[in-house]
């Protein structure tokens, strides 16, 4: 008996043990599980803000040649029409190669937070901090990626309105030539002029087809009302052009003096209709709250990671830690973005803490942070530019966004013979308002 009650306190003994390394086994399975989890999650850290940076790079560039070609229908610059032309055609291919780089990313991202996801539905011995910070990780990129697909979305919504707008620029700086040669002419050769310079609008002549639509015209008419309305207005503005100066090419110049009355239709037409970005920004608003709120939860719970000290110190060599300042920089960014679509402007503050009391408007912080991090600075109108310090590189990083290129001063715009210029500079004054 003694003997049976020995084996058998030494196969309870052995029971014990296979129990207690099995539970040892699992408790190290799932802790190393969590850490290859975070390790996964550091890849992908810093994937929002690289996303952003893509856009807001070809956001920026868009605005520049905005600029760039408004100033010269204005007579501010000396660019000719070939390369107008050729602003024009790289706008369109860069917005079609920004495009398929947010889709791109946007498949990337969704891979990473697929195998988080997957993650978290394992059965593991976690904390419950551990578990609480894995699901918060999850759920705010997910959101966050939702919000990023609405806007890819939306952007190509945006698209032929993009290729519309700059259409209208360039068949402006055409206008324009034609003014310009016709009144700079000598009054004696007018006749002459009227009929060279008339090839000068040869691409306006497809306004005057019935059947001539933008490119983004259905999008306008069923969604952008008040910007459909100001196209219509090119559209009428273009054509009566066109055909005013196609008869005076032929000699009739009965017509001629039309050109001071539609000029000051179109002007008075223009001045009631909102800018169209502005109409636009109503989607726009929605994503970036959207970005933003996504963006707060994922700060936080990094911050909740570090915080807690989450990592396993039974697997030191595998401690993972996060930079968090560059999410936070994010954040900021679509704050800023917010304030101007309400605004029309970005706060003109000379330093992040003012910024912040700005922003704020007396609400609690959002997240904790140091505002020694950070740097802003802002003229107000066409761009800011916050900085952030890394906490991994210990370096500052800065994001432009928007155009410091400054509208250039008048080159002089004479004119002869009556003609009134106002039409045209109307077209170059509406879209670079949009910048501002």
């Amino acid at each position: 008996m003694s003997l049976l009650k020995n084996k058998a306190f030494i196969l309870i003994i052995v029971l014990l043990l296979i129990i207690g390394i099995g539970v040892l086994g699992y408790k190290v399975f799932s802790l190393y599980a969590f850490n290859q989890a975070t390790k996964e999650l550091q890849t992908a850290n810093k994937e929002p803000l690289e996303g952003f940076k893509k856009d807001n790079e070809t956001s920026n560039q868009v605005q520049a040649n905005l600029l760039k070609v408004s100033d010269a229908i204005a007579g501010k610059s000396n660019l000719t029409q070939a390369e107008i032309a050729n602003i024009i055609k790289q706008v369109k291919a860069d917005y079609k190669t920004a495009l398929s780089k947010a889709k791109s990313s946007i498949s990337e991202t969704e891979g990473k937070i697929d195998k988080l996801e997957n993650f978290n539905k394992m059965p593991l011995w976690l904390s419950a901090d551990q578990k609480k910070f894995t699901t918060d990780a999850a759920d705010s990129l997910n959101a966050y990626l939702q919000a990023s697909k609405d806007d890819y979305t939306l952007a190509v919504k945006l698209e032929p309105f993009i290729e519309d707008t700059f259409l209208v620029l360039g068949d402006t700086a055409s206008l324009m030539a034609y003014f310009m040669t016709v009144s700079s002419s000598n009054p004696q050769n007018m006749t002459t002029t009227l009929n060279q310079a008339f090839t000068l609008l040869s691409p306006l002549e497809k306004y005057t087809k019935p059947d001539f639509k933008f490119a983004g015209e259905a999008t306008l008419a069923s969604r952008y009302q008040n910007t459909y309305k100001a196209y219509a207005t090119f559209k009428t503005f273009f054509g009566q052009s066109y055909v005013i100066a196609k008869a005076a090419s032929q000699g009739d110049l009965s017509q001629f003096s039309s050109f001071n009355q539609i000029a000051a239709s179109f002007s008075s037409s223009m001045s009631g209709f909102e800018n169209p970005f502005s109409e636009i920004s109503a989607d726009s608003k929605q994503i970036l709250v959207k970005e933003k709120d996504a963006m707060g939860d994922y700060i936080r719970a990094l911050d909740f990671y570090g915080e807690k000290k989450l990592y396993s110190n039974l697997l030191p060599f595998q401690k993972v830690t996060y930079g968090n300042n560059h999410n936070k920089a994010l954040y900021f960014i679509f704050d800023v973005e917010l304030y101007q679509l309400e605004k029309q402007s970005y706060p003109k503050e000379t330093s992040f803490s003012d910024l912040i009391a700005t922003l704020k408007g007396g609400l609690a912080d959002p997240f904790d942070f140091n505002k020694a991090d950070f740097t802003y600075e802002s003229n107000g109108s066409t761009y800011f530019e916050l900085g952030y310090k890394d906490e991994i590189s210990g370096k500052m990083e800065t994001i432009t966004v928007g155009t410091k290129t400054e509208s250039q001063k008048s080159l002089g715009v004479t004119t002869q013979g009556g003609l009134n210029l106002d039409s045209v500079l109307s077209v170059a004054d509406y879209f670079k308002s949009l910048l501002h």
